[in-house]
């Protein structure tokens, strides 16, 4: 996946085919990286889905950011840190 397209409500995914890969009722969503994407959901969380649609990463972070060298950087609460793509917190030291 490498576009997102707002439709009102809803964001699609398409391909670099151009053929649409991921339609998800969604309040908004950043780009596709490591083959998943940030998507913030209606009730205000963020998580992540993956390229075939499923909620790969479940919704529990106030912010969240692409992934970036294997690492995404993420809060919920005052709490922010960085996850691996199978959502497991990253260890310090991270990356400046």
């Amino acid at each position: 996946m490498n576009v997102h397209v707002a439709e009102g409500m809803r964001w699609e995914f398409v391909g670099k085919d151009g053929k649409m890969v991921i339609r998800a009722h969604v309040v908004s969503a950043l780009a596709c990286s490591g083959g998943l994407a940030a998507v913030l959901l209606i009730d205000g969380k963020w998580g992540y889905l993956n390229s075939q649609g499923a909620m790969a990463i479940t919704p529990q972070f106030d912010t969240a950011l692409p992934f970036y060298n294997g690492m995404a950087q993420v809060s919920a609460g005052s709490t922010s840190g960085y996850i691996d793509p199978p959502g497991s917190p990253v260890p310090r030291p991270w990356p400046p």
